[in-house]
């Protein structure tokens, strides 16, 4: 495929799906290609097997119907050493 920018695009298909993805092939090595509104969502799955626990960290901070956990706990934390008691 020519895109008219000098890099070449061709498909690469998986032996475990029917789909391909369309990668850029012009400077010998594979280099597939996200079109930008898809680039952040790629890299923070590819960084999530790389780093698996990083995600749990995230989701400490992460505010969610009721609220960040991390928060909700610290709060939690404060009532109990403020109220003079003691964890069971």
């Amino acid at each position: 495929m020519d895109s008219g920018t000098g890099l070449e695009f061709r498909p690469l298909e998986f032996t475990s799906s029917e789909k391909s993805l369309i990668c850029d092939v012009c400077t010998g090595s594979i280099s597939p290609y996200i079109i930008r509104p898809f680039q952040r969502e790629i890299f923070d799955i590819i960084d999530n097997l790389l780093h698996p626990g990083a995600g749990i960290h995230r989701s400490l901070f992460q505010p969610n119907l009721f609220g960040s956990p991390l928060i909700r706990n610290l709060e939690h934390g404060m009532k109990i050493a403020s109220s003079g008691r003691g964890p069971k």
